[in-house]
């Protein structure tokens, strides 16, 4: 049963509600995860993040919307990591999920820029999260930890069948 998505998509989303409305499967396979930032420096950090868990799959990065959609096409990913610029329109993302109906969390550099969450949400990502700002578990510890979180409580089956049919 998919919940309902007025009650899923909100600015007050907290980790704790993503992993209630869906929770983690036991013995699942690897999250395969796609990054995409216009920058080299962010995307290789989320990859590094994310590549240091036994649980992430990296599939692939990409530093614009067009690149995104193919390699989405090409590596099917259970979520796509979008790093949000506060001026962009978010047609990327709409673009993205048209192409492939996935699991999106957008990433912001800092505090959020007012109205970037509800303006991502309302293109269909399931979550925004602050983007840690160095891999160093000692520093941004908070940020990694909300990042991880928020990837693996949108990368589960049941909140992948909030955007997926064929999966």
């Amino acid at each position: 049963m998919v919940p309902n998505p007025n009650e899923f998509i909100s600015a007050e989303t907290t980790v704790e509600q993503l992993q209630r409305l869906y929770p983690l499967v036991p013995g699942g396979e690897r999250v395969r995860a796609l990054v995409v930032a216009p920058d080299r420096a962010p995307r290789r950090l989320i990859a590094r993040l994310l590549g240091r868990e036994p649980d992430f799959w990296v599939v692939g990065s990409a530093s614009c919307h067009v690149e995104a959609i193919t390699m989405a096409v090409e590596t099917r990913p259970d979520v796509v990591l979008y790093d949000l610029s506060p001026d962009e329109s978010l047609e990327s993302v709409e673009r993205l999920l048209q192409a492939l109906p996935c699991s999106v969390v957008g990433l912001c550099n800092g505090p959020e820029p007012t109205g970037l969450r509800s303006r991502a949400l309302q293109a269909g990502a399931l979550a925004v999260v602050q983007r840690p700002q160095s891999a160093d578990p000692t520093r941004y510890a908070g940020e990694r930890a909300k990042l991880l979180q928020t990837v693996r409580a949108v990368a589960t089956p049941r909140a992948r069948g909030f955007h997926r049919s064929d999966s």
